[in-house]
């Protein structure tokens, strides 16, 4: 098992975005592990005293992205309902209106999309219910699904997956990227989850126990795909 990038310390900065400067900061205020959703800034470690973290989906720009698509989209054909509408045709303009309506109703799940992790295991929810995984036995129980041309055949992306223990794969709310080089959306991914890793050891939510879980389902053409993707990046990050 390779020594991983990030490692989490009591005594290190928190490096949130909406952390009051240090100068500025009441020494005599008690410390308090909820006040911050989120990741710290990229390079900092998760405090230890944390014991919970609230990642967002409506905080990535890729969540972001695909709910202004699909809200503007469903505004859009909720006008183009109302003058079917006036038209006279009132069947096209129901089953119009009715496209609109799911669409919005799609960047609402999306807007309401987190994570949650704690003492209890990893928690994704959204406004059609929330799921409740336990933590992988090992650091290979986390990895990186990567994409081509997820915009105009350019932009890639990337999201954080967590294996099962019975080898389905589930994205983590929250945790996706997009970018140009897949390679660094990759090496970006893999770095937040060493993080997340690091501090679930530390606060002895889990450790390493040298577990390998492969990835089976249903689907197996698309399981096969991921996990032949799944080792390829385990090799390149020292994991296996």
């Amino acid at each position: 098992m390779s020594h991983m990038s990030q490692q989490a310390f009591p005594d290190q900065s928190p490096g949130y975005r909406n952390a009051p400067p240090a100068a500025f900061a009441d020494p005599a205020a008690p410390a308090d592990p909820d006040v911050y959703d989120g990741l710290p800034l990229e390079g900092y470690p998760i405090p230890i005293s944390q014991e919970a973290l609230v990642i967002r989906a409506s905080d990535t720009p890729h969540y972001i992205l695909n709910m202004i698509l699909s809200g503007s989209f469903g505004l859009l054909l909720l006008a183009e309902g109302v003058l079917v509408f006036v038209d006279g045709k009132f069947a096209g303009g129901l089953i119009v209106c009715l496209l609109g309506l799911a669409h919005l109703a799609f960047g609402a799940v999306l807007l309401s999309m987190r994570t949650t992790l704690d003492a209890g295991g990893i928690h994704t929810s959204s406004l059609l219910g929330t799921r409740d995984h336990p933590w992988p036995a090992s650091r290979t129980g986390f990895f990186v699904r990567c994409y081509r041309g997820i915009v105009m055949v350019i932009i890639s992306g990337a999201s954080a997956m967590l294996v099962t223990p019975e080898g389905g794969a589930v994205g983590i709310h929250g945790l996706s990227w997009m970018g140009l080089s897949l390679r660094r959306l990759e090496a970006k991914g893999m770095a937040e989850l060493d993080r997340i890793w690091a501090w679930a050891v530390a606060r002895g939510y889990t450790r390493e126990t040298g577990r390998y879980t492969e990835l089976h389902g249903p689907r197996k053409r698309l399981q096969l795909q991921l996990q032949l993707q799944r080792r390829e990046q385990e090799r390149r990050h020292g994991l296996i």
